[in-house]
């Protein structure tokens, strides 16, 4: 197995190429450097220039691009000296999904936000389609410090989990708690919900009680057996807004969230808690497919 992180060379990508460099140390995988050339715009450009000159361009950039990869690996050679590269070509999303799946890939790691910047881009982020496409866990780097401290052992990593009753909470929940194997995790669950009597501006108690027993005891059957705090949330709007609050209250570092890997039309009408989660919150964000 191997951890694969993705890299456009920007500030964001270079954080999430050095968390990734510390957890494979930490979990003694291999890390691969991947880059995408997407070459598809200037394929359309140089087409009538002739084959020869299309090849000689691609060939060119191609070089430059793994001299940079290979740049990377001797910066975090100290932290994780078995770094391999490795340029690939397509769209970045699905050619890093792809490059994950042939080699089998453990995770893959990449940043928030990449070199376009912090825009209405993260609408449409390379990292929240990664994470809507992948087949394996993606972790979305903003911050690689809470990284560097948990695998140093400097003190547990504070995990927060979006919990409700689906089979993409249950998988999310059992990756993170099989996080405890390798150092020590302090779970936090989150559950948001509309209370029945919110037009009244009420709460009522007992189905707020009944509703936290039925999460524990679903909790119980995928936590592993680890300790979960959960914390109930009630609200309307966003679920991901109410999550940063308890994110930043809990001290996190790291929020796990399932994914039903909608796309288009499917999201837009439904909405979706790991790509708002992407969008939204202010952590590192593991999205966890239901595989």
């Amino acid at each position: 197995m191997t951890i694969i992180c993705g890299t456009d060379f920007s500030e964001p990508a270079a954080r999430a190429v050095t968390a990734a460099a510390h957890l494979a140390r930490f979990l003694k995988q291999p890390l691969e450097l991947v880059h995408v050339l997407d070459l598809h715009g200037a394929e359309a450009v140089l087409g009538t220039a002739g084959e020869a000159r299309v090849k000689t361009f691609f060939e060119g950039e191609r070089a430059q691009r793994l001299e940079q990869l290979q740049a990377e690996a001797r910066r975090v050679a100290p932290i994780s000296a078995s770094t391999e590269t490795s340029v690939v070509t397509g769209r970045a999303d699905q050619a890093l999904v792809q490059h994950a799946t042939n080699t089998k890939a453990e995770v893959i790691v990449v940043a928030a936000v990449g070199a376009r910047g912090d825009t209405l881009w993260r609408l449409g982020s390379t990292a929240d389609r990664v994470a809507q496409s992948a087949r394996t866990p993606v972790i979305v780097v903003r911050d690689e410090s809470p990284i560097r401290v948990w695998t140093s052992g400097e003190r547990p990593m504070r995990v927060a989990v979006g919990v409700d009753f689906t089979p993409t909470s249950d998988a999310a929940l059992k990756w993170a708690a099989s996080l405890t194997a390798h150092g020590p995790i302090e779970l936090i669950a989150i559950h948001v919900f509309v209370p029945p009597a919110v037009r009244e501006r009420t709460l009522d108690g007992e189905a707020e009680r009944l509703l936290a027993e039925r999460l524990k005891a679903r909790m119980a059957e995928h936590a592993g057996g680890q300790k979960v705090e959960l914390n109930l949330v009630s609200g309307l709007g966003r679920p991901a807004d109410h999550i940063e609050q308890v994110l930043k209250s809990e001290r996190a570092d790291l929020l796990v969230v399932g994914t039903h890997q909608r796309t288009g039309v499917g999201r837009l009408w439904t909405g979706s808690v790991s790509h708002d989660a992407i969008v939204r919150t202010s952590t590192n964000v593991a999205v966890v497919p239901t595989v």
